[in-house]
């Protein structure tokens, strides 16, 4: 006789492709590029600054080097670069460098063969710090510019 097997439903409310019951971001925005764990794919380009400068060092061109590779393999996702500071300096100016470090690590990928219109750029001066803003240590983790990517 057969046995009757409970219909399986899979849920996945944010429609980002990760089942609710693994997703540890239930609550991405339609068309963001997540990891496996339902969380937005950024990378983190490691592109560091000096203070009060935009200007990329050469250590820098062979991570930036990868996002381009990571874009050509995947020719439908375009890229959203982010520029970010430390806490010295005014918030409006903080404001106006971070967007000057996008902007730099943006025209770089495009020097690399990335056209301009699958880059957007974005300044969030001080206010996504992944470090502490009380040593100078802290203070250069968050001189730096991330990338992610919608599809």
């Amino acid at each position: 006789m057969p046995v009757k097997v409970a219909e399986l439903v899979f849920v996945d409310d944010d429609n980002d492709g990760v089942l609710n019951e693994v997703d540890k971001c239930p609550a991405t925005l339609a068309g963001k590029v997540v990891d496996s764990d339902g969380c937005l794919k950024v990378v983190r380009l490691h592109v560091r600054f000096a203070n009060d400068s935009y200007d990329i060092k050469d250590k820098y061109m062979p991570k930036i080097s990868e996002v381009v590779s990571f874009m050509n393999e995947n020719k439908s996702y375009d890229a959203n670069v982010d520029g970010h500071t430390d806490t010295r300096g005014s918030e409006e100016y903080n404001q106006a460098l971070s967007f000057k470090r996008a902007a730099a690590v943006a025209n770089e990928i495009e020097k690399q063969g990335i056209g301009k219109s699958r880059i957007k750029v974005g300044g969030f001066g001080e206010t996504g710090p992944i470090a502490t803003n009380d040593t100078e240590e802290g203070m250069a983790k968050n001189r730096r510019a991330d990338t992610s990517f919608n599809k």
